[in-house]
């Protein structure tokens, strides 16, 4: 992924869209909360993102991008990817 994401950072991110709250991440990947929350701080700051929505869609925007520069793309992905940098009419 284009992100440069670790492979833990990648579980975490799995589970997040999973919808797995800190606790329930740290049993499924068998870590402490704190740990998964020192993950998940590293996450913000390196995707440089504020919230769980935010980074849910700054991972799925790089992966759209990425899947379409592979041109592995089902055929309209790409148009939806430009529109949704495409600014916002007033």
């Amino acid at each position: 992924m284009a992100l440069g994401l670790s492979p833990r950072h990648l579980q975490i991110v799995r589970c997040i869209f999973d919808g797995l709250d800190e606790a329930a991440i740290g049993r499924e990947l068998d870590i402490s909360c704190c740990t998964v929350h020192a993950y998940m701080d590293r996450l913000h700051k390196k995707l440089r993102v504020h919230s769980r929505c935010d980074l849910i869609v700054r991972v799925f925007l790089a992966y759209l991008s990425v899947q379409a520069e592979e041109g592995a793309a089902s055929p309209g992905v790409a148009e939806e990817t430009s529109l949704i940098h495409a600014p916002i009419p007033a």
